[in-house]
């Protein structure tokens, strides 16, 4: 007779609280990754607005909106290089 009484997940088996506790780990992990993110982010900010900021005006130059009025904000679509 085949014996499928084997679980092959048995080694693998955690309580509840093993399951809350990791939860709980991987939570912290990922607002620590969220929290350093945030932190490079807005120490590089300078530097990519000042890449992209003349672009956008370039843009702005070539291209009134569609109302030929001139743009209230600087690239609201951005359509790729101008």
């Amino acid at each position: 007779m085949n014996d499928y009484d084997d679980d092959p997940f048995a080694a693998t088996r955690m309580s509840l609280g093993d399951h809350v506790e990791e939860l709980r780990l991987r939570l912290w992990k990922a607002l620590a990754g969220f929290g350093v993110a945030f932190v490079l982010g807005f120490f590089l900010s300078p530097t990519v607005l000042r890449i992209v900021w003349p672009r956008c005006l370039a843009c702005r130059k070539k291209r009134p909106n569609r109302s030929g009025r001139r743009w209230r904000f600087a690239c609201v679509r951005w359509t790729g290089p101008c």
